[in-house]
């Protein structure tokens, strides 16, 4: 579910993600009724986009990346050469991956690898992303 900015993933039975802009204060507002433990500095996030971006996830991640199959708006907690993610479908090519913290260098060193047949653009600055145009 996303709307103004800010996307809730349920990770799990009663197990919520909510991403959203700093200062977005979800908690007051659920204060009362649940329990609230910050992830904000735990994970990182990794944008990967353009034309060979499902190819390039498809090499390392047990996920159908198949235009019909993994579309915008979904998501999936799985798996990328060991490590643990969670891979959003952003827009028809551009995906983010939330990957922990540290092991988040290990993520992107395999994007990098995995990206260097297609011969694309890689940076690393600001936000990390792997871009194909």
């Amino acid at each position: 579910l996303a709307r103004d900015g800010q996307t809730i993933f349920r990770v799990g039975p009663r197990q919520f993600w909510f991403v959203g802009p700093m200062g977005a204060d979800i908690a007051n507002g659920l204060a009362d009724t649940v329990a609230i433990t910050p992830l904000g500095n735990s994970r990182t996030r990794i944008l990967i986009s353009g034309a060979a971006a499902r190819d390039v996830l498809a090499k390392g991640v047990a996920i159908d990346f198949h235009h019909g199959a993994f579309t915008p708006d979904q998501f999936a907690l799985t798996g990328l050469h060991h490590t643990p993610v969670l891979v959003h479908c952003i827009a028809a090519d551009a995906f983010h991956l939330y990957a922990m913290r540290t092991f988040s260098m290990s993520v992107w060193e395999w994007l990098v690898d995995a990206a260097r047949e297609f011969a694309h653009y890689v940076a690393a600055e600001g936000a990390k992303s792997i871009s194909g145009e």
